[in-house]
């Protein structure tokens, strides 16, 4: 999706938005600047933290916890049907990732 649009005290800047989820190389890209979740950006990336850490949620559907026990650990998903997320510029599903004590788990779903 791209938006654009220009700002009325400055007419000879024009802004352009272009939204995905495909992890696009901005320098090669020659974007000016990218907005990208924290665990996302590249190592060798200059980055500015924009906004406070928000946590990831798992949630379910009352209906589908009905037929199913709620998981009580991150690797009881693997027994659940879960939504996955594949990136243009990746090949495998990304994994649910989860963080205690500053210890990360990394689990792979399943879903339909």
């Amino acid at each position: 999706m791209q938006i654009s649009w220009g700002l009325p005290d400055y007419s000879n800047i024009r802004i352009e938005f272009n939204i995905d989820y495909g992890l696009t190389d901005i320098v090669s890209g020659r974007y000016d600047a990218g907005v990208r979740r924290g665990g996302l950006v590249a190592k060798d990336i200059i980055a500015v933290q924009i906004s406070p850490p928000h946590p990831m949620t798992v949630v379910g559907a009352p209906a589908y916890f009905e037929r199913r026990p709620p998981p009580k650990h991150p690797r009881d998903l693997t027994e659940h049907a879960c939504s996955n997320l594949r990136l243009p510029t990746h090949r495998e599903y990304f994994p649910w990732i989860f963080a205690k004590a500053g210890k990360e788990q990394w689990i792979k779903v399943e879903g339909h």
